[in-house]
């Protein structure tokens, strides 16, 4: 699954996405970062608002976009490599 691709292959994600990556990066922005979002699986407003809000914590340009260093950012919260 694309869950368990390094952070540099997973794809760009950004709003109005939706599936298993969406949720993914909503899990462990509301667990591990204590963002207030519900893990739908839909990459809306609040989701852009979380991830800008991490983007900017680690030092990336906050876009709300989810590219490979915003995934790197992600994926090292989570644990994961």
């Amino acid at each position: 699954s694309d869950l368990t691709y390094p952070s540099a292959a997973k794809p760009t994600i950004r709003e109005s996405d939706a599936g298993p990556l969406v949720s993914y990066a909503q899990g462990v922005l509301a667990l591990r970062a204590g963002q207030p979002l519900e893990v739908s699986g839909s990459f809306d407003q609040r989701t852009v608002e979380a991830v800008r809000s991490l983007q900017t914590y680690v030092g990336l340009v906050p876009t709300g976009v989810i590219d490979a260093p915003t995934w790197t950012a992600i994926d090292n919260l989570a644990g994961g490599s």
